[in-house]
């Protein structure tokens, strides 16, 4: 993840070569606007305009990092009172689940 708060400066070259990079391929990026809440994040081809037409100013009040790319895995998945063994992805976090059959076995 890096700030763009220094995207005007010259010598800010690492920043350079990533905005660089999200012109040419938007979709592998997520421009994070720094505030609190959340929401707000721009995508795919918002990306190039906003580091292509927005005044710098602006673009520096932004965060860019590279998209995360979860592998699928097979798990099941409660739907309407049904176990369904689907592909998910998942963000980072510790879920459990645990079903029990009770055969009156204290």
């Amino acid at each position: 993840m890096w700030s763009l708060e220094h995207i005007s400066d010259p010598n800010a070259a690492e920043i350079h070569e990533v905005v660089k990079k999200a012109i040419d391929k938007p979709e592998d990026y997520v421009l994070k606007p720094q505030r609190e809440g959340g929401g707000n994040n721009l995508y795919d081809e918002k990306i190039r305009e906003v580091l292509t037409q927005w005044d710098k100013k602006d673009v520096a009040q932004f965060l860019i990092m590279e998209k995360i790319r979860a592998p699928k895995i097979k798990h099941y998945m409660l739907r309407a009172g049904k176990a369904e063994y689907l592909d998910t992805i998942t963000e980072y976090g510790i879920f459990s689940n645990v079903l029990v059959r009770n055969k009156g076995e204290g």
